[in-house]
């Protein structure tokens, strides 16, 4: 299945209330192999949210190693919330983590795939976006899809939207992969990235959906293409119906940006201390790259011949 995400009407205020509960779980069962990164990849993806897309900070849950008790917890709180809002909105789940073709691995008692699918299918919100980033995670969606860069739903004289979406690191038998030079899952990465605004094809200042997803894609598959563990394709699956545009995050928002002048080569964004990895602009001979960021003191590393230039530099507000 090839989709590209055409929905054409006036672009929204994003005034209406989003929630998300993002996961990180770095130990799994007992035979999983510790990770290094998810409970960061978490966090990370917590801070791109509430800078950039919208999200109160008293409206995102972040859990580190959980139990599947308290994931239900959490969503017992959230659900009330959204419950309690005058309007419809959003709502997104991430997890990082160990699965398998059936469960995600937390401990306690065992989360099914298909049970957390009906639980996020039934929230009071009117879009539901899920993203797992987990080795198999590609079980939770049906069987027959196929990899798709791209992705096409196109509405005509719907109300506005509503539904279902969710976005997997890898298929139902593939392995989703750390990297140690990025300091997280290579799919994360690209998703955090993207959604600072490396996704941005159109340089409209918003992160839409499919863009989000089509540069996940393509700088995941790219990353893992001579991987030894195999290639990594990001799934999708869209359930969605109405007219709108899912928007995810917005450069407007961005207390600060980095531009990236077209011809450049590929960058990496650190902290100060170079302690963490924020985001990356890929090489892109086409267009401008534009990071949000908050104020404050970076690192910027960019490839240059075989090696990398290195520059410390600081953004102020605005």
């Amino acid at each position: 299945m090839t989709w590209v995400l055409v929905l054409a009407a006036a672009l929204p205020a994003q005034a209406e209330p989003r929630f998300a509960l993002l996961i990180g779980a770095n130990t799994g069962w007992a035979q999983d192999a510790p990770l290094r990164h998810a409970v960061h990849d978490a966090q990370r993806l917590a801070d791109t949210l509430t800078q950039l897309g919208g999200f109160s900070p008293e409206d995102i849950i972040v859990l580190g190693d959980p139990s599947t008790q308290q994931v239900h917890w959490a969503l017992d709180r959230l659900e009330a919330r959204a419950a309690a809002s005058p309007e419809q909105g959003l709502f997104l789940f991430y997890y990082s983590g160990h699965a398998d073709p059936t469960h995600l691995h937390l401990s306690g008692e065992p989360l099914r795939l298909e049970v957390l699918y009906r639980r996020l299918q039934a929230l009071p919100t009117a879009l539901e976006v899920g993203i797992l980033d987990a080795c198999h995670s590609g079980a939770i969606l049906p069987k027959g899809g196929r990899p798709s860069a791209s992705f096409q739903l196109k509405v005509h004289e719907a109300p506005a939207l509503r539904g279902l979406v969710f976005l997997t690191s890898s298929g139902a038998d593939e392995l989703s992969q750390e990297a140690r030079a990025l300091s997280g899952s290579i799919f994360s990465h690209h998703l955090v990235s993207g959604l600072r605004g490396a996704a941005d094809e159109n340089g409209d200042g918003l992160v839409s959906l499919d863009e989000t997803y089509r540069h996940a894609y393509t700088r995941t598959l790219l990353a893992t293409a001579a991987s030894p563990l195999g290639p990594q394709r990001p799934r999708v699956r869209i359930d969605l119906r109405g007219q709108g545009q899912l928007v995810l995050t917005r450069m407007e928002s961005a207390a600060a940006t980095l531009v990236f002048p077209p011809g450049g080569n590929g960058c990496f964004v650190t902290d100060g201390a170079e302690q963490q990895l924020l985001a990356e602009a890929p090489a892109s001979a086409g267009r401008e790259t534009r990071l949000g960021l908050r104020p404050g003191e970076y690192v910027l590393k960019c490839a240059a011949s075989g090696r990398y230039d290195v520059a410390r530099f600081s953004v102020a507000a605005g």
